[in-house]
């Protein structure tokens, strides 16, 4: 997953998802592949180096297995 400064981001093969800033540490998500044009949200914390992604609300399946979790940064 690659994040650019303006909140797009590409996943695996060439599949465009955008992440877009709530207010109080939530982030919508959508455009996930096999999502169609649902939108999840997820709230966000970073601790030690880390990301975590936690659902508040995603009716896509595939889009909770893949966001929700922690992620760590690794410089490319």
């Amino acid at each position: 997953m690659l994040v650019s400064a303006d909140g797009s981001v590409i996943v695996g093969e060439a599949s465009n998802v955008r992440f877009a800033p709530l207010s109080g540490n939530r982030v919508v998500i959508s455009g996930a592949y096999g999502c169609g044009k649902k939108k999840g949200v997820y709230s966000w914390k970073v601790a030690g180096g880390r990301l975590t992604l936690t659902k508040i609300r995603d009716s896509c399946a595939y889009s909770i297995g893949i966001y929700a979790g922690v992620w760590k940064h690794e410089k490319v």
